[in-house]
């Protein structure tokens, strides 16, 4: 019989000393089998359960080697048994010994040089990754027909001597098409796929006899990723392919997938190529971004582990009224100062990490606080139920003051109210506090350290009770980012999280500002397409 929680509590060491011999065997038996059980439980995963791989966390993954099934640094216990396997045989006679995989490989070997002599035959080099010399390429099949009136591409004057050109003399040179979509409103619901021609002209000069040619204009070359007028994809389908992968969370195969049922038919790579040209097209808004984010007055900050390939790095968010910006990077002090540097001088709401506490103007968020006291009530720890359910009422009465304060009418600045009314209180918790810090229950004393460390932090919000309780502004903006991870698994290069920190920073502030996303995002890439500058997103607020 299991040992319930509703008995687990009252098994304290006064009541095992009162036991027989006997009976503190039977009870170590029954302790025992639930240990194992537990720890079983706790070692279940994607390889030994039917655990998904998604329910693991990502530090488990990279410590798995490629068969998921041990750590890259120890052996796994089949290769310990072949090899006491192979010396026990090698010991009982030499015939085993002889057909060992090394002797083996050796003797194979051996074969294999004396045929290639026999032969004259030679030996044929290692076959390359990819695809391969003279075999049959792919390319696109699929070549829509015009929908749209063409698009006539010539120079008005001269380029050598200024002077206006005949338009009659223009001589078209070249055609490509451009496939885009329209998209639809309430009175005109639906999406309209439409190619439209662009005829690129020849015009030579009557005044200097120059041939002029217009050429597609080209503008950012970042990470081999050319923005240029001469493009397969329109603007509105590339920030379409960006919202069906960022925010619908779809992988590249089911966004091929569901453009087909649109007639649209495009290749895994092109869909990759508009992701990252729209990250190439909105770098020059990260700087913008960050100044903005340095004059807001609260900034909720937040991080989270974020892969790339085989490295674990962390995706920060700053979350402001006006602006939101995601950086990947490690989890340092030095991190956090590349974002809010020195001329930062607003409120910075955080959980209780370390590298947060050297801003002066911190707040601490209570709903971690009210979590952690709420698993210390829950515990079979008679110690950790004291101490956590005193936790709670103590935050329960400060909270309901902050929030009685606020149905009042008061102006946004800062109070003595609630201190001198609370402070009695707040000085017996901070001696309950010191107590506890010094018990043996792990968990119990990491707590009680911890309000004593960030005791200023966590009750400062009574000298400013306008301001916000808990960090929930930077948790629900990286939630949308941690079910992306879950799918993809991070990114594969440090182009690629480049790429996913603007796109997500520039999605989030258009929502911030109430700005169509999709629109901005498409008129970003057709002004950088032409060289000229992208624009900040505007504030509809």
């Amino acid at each position: 019989m299991e040992i319930s929680k509703h008995s687990l509590p009252q098994i304290t060491p006064e009541i095992l000393k009162k036991l027989t011999g006997e009976e503190l065997l039977q009870l170590s038996i029954k302790m025992l089998n639930d240990l194992k059980e537990l720890h079983d439980r706790l070692n279940q995963n994607s390889n030994n359960s039917s655990r998904p791989s998604s329910s693991m966390p990502p530090w488990e993954k990279n410590g798995l080697d490629k068969n998921n099934e041990h750590s890259e640094n120890t052996p796994t216990e089949r290769e310990e048994d072949k090899r006491e396997r192979n010396n026990k045989n090698s010991s009982e006679n030499n015939l085993s010994n002889e057909m060992n995989s090394d002797n083996l490989n050796t003797r194979i070997k051996a074969l294999k040089e004396s045929f290639l002599q026999n032969t004259n035959v030679e030996e044929l080099p290692a076959r390359k990754p990819g695809k391969q010399k003279g075999s049959t390429g792919f390319g696109r099949t699929w070549n829509p027909e015009a929908t749209e009136a063409a698009i006539h591409c010539a120079l008005d004057t001269c380029i050598v001597c200024n002077f206006l050109l005949d338009q009659m003399n223009n001589t078209p040179y070249t055609q490509f098409n451009q496939l885009d979509i329209r998209l639809g409103n309430t009175t005109q619901p639906g999406l309209e796929v439409i190619v439209t021609p662009h005829i690129l002209y020849d015009n030579t000069c009557t005044q200097c006899g120059h041939q002029n040619r217009y050429d597609p204009k080209s503008g950012l070359i970042s990470n081999q990723t050319q923005l240029s007028e001469w493009r397969w994809i329109g603007p509105f389908l590339a920030a379409l392919i960006v919202h069906l992968k960022m925010d619908f969370r779809l992988p590249i195969r089911k966004i091929q997938e569901l453009l087909c049922y649109f007639g649209i038919q495009l290749s895994t790579g092109v869909i990759q190529e508009c992701y990252e040209e729209s990250g190439v097209a909105i770098a020059s808004l990260e700087k913008p971004i960050v100044e903005t984010l340095i004059q807001e007055s609260l900034v909720h900050a937040d991080e989270t582990i974020w892969l790339e390939k085989s490295k674990t790095l962390w995706l920060w968010i700053f979350n402001a009224i006006s602006v939101v910006y995601f950086c990947v990077g490690k989890r340092t002090k030095e991190q956090l100062q590349q974002v809010l540097n020195a001329s930062f001088s607003g409120w910075l709401m955080t959980d209780g990490y370390g590298a947060y506490r050297h801003y002066a103007k911190r707040l601490r968020c209570w709903a971690h606080l009210l979590r952690k006291a709420q698993g210390l009530a829950d515990s079979c720890d008679l110690v950790a139920q004291e101490f956590g359910l005193l936790t709670l009422d103590i935050l329960s009465i400060c909270m309901n003051a902050v929030y009685d304060w606020r149905k009042e009418s008061h102006p946004l600045e800062k109070t003595d109210a609630l201190t001198n009314k609370l402070n009695s209180l707040l000085e017996e918790f901070k001696l309950i506090c010191e107590k506890y810090g010094g018990v043996s229950h792990e968990k119990t004393k990491n707590l009680a350290k911890e309000f004593m460390n960030d005791w200023d932090a966590i009750f400062r919000i009574l000298q400013y009770p306008y301001l916000p309780l808990t960090n929930n502004e930077a948790e629900r903006g990286l939630r949308p980012w941690v079910l992306l991870r879950k799918i993809c698994f991070g990114s594969k290069s440090a182009n690629g999280t480049k790429t996913f920190t603007l796109l997500a920073s520039v999605i989030g502030t258009c929502r911030k500002r109430a700005v169509n996303s999709i629109n901005f995002l498409a008129d970003a890439i057709l002004a950088a397409r032409k060289g000229l500058p992208v624009k900040m997103i505007p504030n509809n607020l």
